[in-house]
């Protein structure tokens, strides 16, 4: 079994994890000329849309067999940035919703508050003590080549959230 975790928003991640490690860790981020994936650090490919990014997430989570993805739900920031801040995450999270469609893979979309809480026991106070956790969890796993990307590391987490909701409901 594999499974997809996917942080999503015009900055976001994805990891792939087969329950033992990590085989894929992806993170994207808006730059002028569209987006940038990286794989490692400083590597990176220029893309022209998000929709470019979840063709491509996609066609790597069909390569690896990926069964069940955790994608995070939509959450109202409370900070500046009003409605225009919450189209542009729902449009973001919109686009990425159609990598399950695409893989025929299972969909889970845990609140963030839920996933923390079964994956480190607790949902931490704020969003920068989650963003400081998700870090600090990434760092304990060699095959993440982006543990500096909270991005990156709330994907690994939400992907071993799915492992653990799929295993729970066999």
């Amino acid at each position: 079994m594999a499974y997809l975790g996917i942080d999503p928003g015009h900055t976001g991640g994805a990891v792939v994890w087969d329950g033992v490690e990590v085989c894929l860790a992806w993170e994207w981020k808006r730059v002028d000329d569209g987006y940038r994936i990286r794989t490692e650090p400083r590597v990176g490919t220029v893309v022209e849309d998000l929709s470019v990014v979840a063709l491509r997430l996609s066609s790597e989570a069909r390569r690896l067999c990926v069964d069940v993805i955790a994608l995070e739900a939509l959450y109202v920031p409370r900070k500046a940035g009003g409605y225009a801040s919450v189209l542009r995450a729902a449009e973001a999270r919109g686009i990425l919703s159609q990598v399950a469609m695409w893989t025929g893979a299972e969909l889970y979309e845990p609140r963030p508050a839920e996933w923390r809480k079964r994956v480190w026991g607790r949902a931490p106070g704020n969003r920068h003590e989650a963003k400081r956790r998700a870090r600090i969890h990434g760092e304990t796993y060699p095959g993440l080549l982006l543990p500096k990307s909270d991005h990156v590391c709330e994907a690994l987490c939400l992907a071993q959230f799915a492992e653990m909701r799929w295993t729970s409901e066999e």
